[in-house]
């Protein structure tokens, strides 16, 4: 998963809305959204009126696990 496409995950994750494209392309966000709607981390709203798409309880388990992703560490070597 590419880093923006896990921004719109995000972005349905943390808050209610739909996905304001921004700096992206609104055909790549509409693929992407598409791409989850397949896979099953976002869900069609029932009231489109408010907002079109939520995140499903696949989105929180995805992102807690990208949460528990460790930072990387330096490791200081002596060169050969």
């Amino acid at each position: 998963m590419s880093p923006a496409q896990i921004s719109v995950l995000l972005h349905y994750h943390a808050r209610p809305g739909d996905f304001n494209n921004g700096e992206m392309s609104p055909s790549f966000v509409d693929s992407v959204i598409r791409d989850f709607l397949r896979s099953g981390l976002l869900a069609e709203y029932k009231d489109p009126s408010s907002q079109r798409y939520i995140a499903t309880e696949a989105t929180k388990v995805y992102v807690e696990a990208l949460c528990n992703v460790p930072l990387p560490v330096q490791k200081w070597v002596i060169p050969s």
